[in-house]
């Protein structure tokens, strides 16, 4: 019960938060910043299905994981990571091109960079699922997106436009 609990706050608390930041940063924002971001953001998350939690449900739902498994899900995982983030690099210039706006290659790279932390991330989530470590992630969770909406808004108010999305997403 305390699980749910704990997962359930994690979501509400963590889409609230994203959905107020969002309002703040659509006054402080252009539309053209959103829609660069947006693009960028799409082909990084695509590029997080082969990275992000690959290994999540696996290492939950066995009913025998040792060390030796975390280790190496968590090695291939930063193995995974850095050759999808590698590929990104060589692609987002073709997407700039595509979309013909020449700030998706460097915000689509810098994106990128995150999916060297959620990949492994992902992994050190399932140990803490296992041992029903649901508080700890709901209260990481809720941190990070209330820390990123806040240097997200701050970046914004500085001048920095399109970047405080990215600073914010990371």
């Amino acid at each position: 019960a305390k699980s749910i609990l704990w997962s359930a706050l994690e979501s509400g608390s963590t889409s609230l938060i994203a959905f107020l930041s969002l309002v703040v940063l659509a006054k402080l924002l252009q539309p053209r910043d959103f829609g660069v971001f947006s693009v960028s953001l799409a082909v990084v998350e695509i590029a997080g299905i082969f990275t992000n939690m690959i290994f999540h449900d696996a290492l939950v739902q066995q009913s025998v994981v040792t060390e030796k498994h975390f280790d190496s899900a968590f090695t291939v995982s930063i193995v995974l990571s850095l050759i999808v983030y590698a590929i990104l690099w060589i692609a987002f210039p073709y997407v700039a091109l595509a979309v013909q706006d020449d700030r998706v290659r460097d915000v689509g790279r810098t994106l990128g960079l995150g999916l060297l932390i959620t990949g492994p991330a992902g992994v050190l989530a399932a140990k803490q699922s296992r041992e029903f470590g649901f508080r700890l992630l709901a209260m990481r969770t809720l941190a990070g997106r209330l820390g990123g909406a806040t240097f997200g808004i701050i970046s914004a108010c500085l001048g920095l436009g399109l970047w405080a999305l990215v600073i914010q997403h990371l």
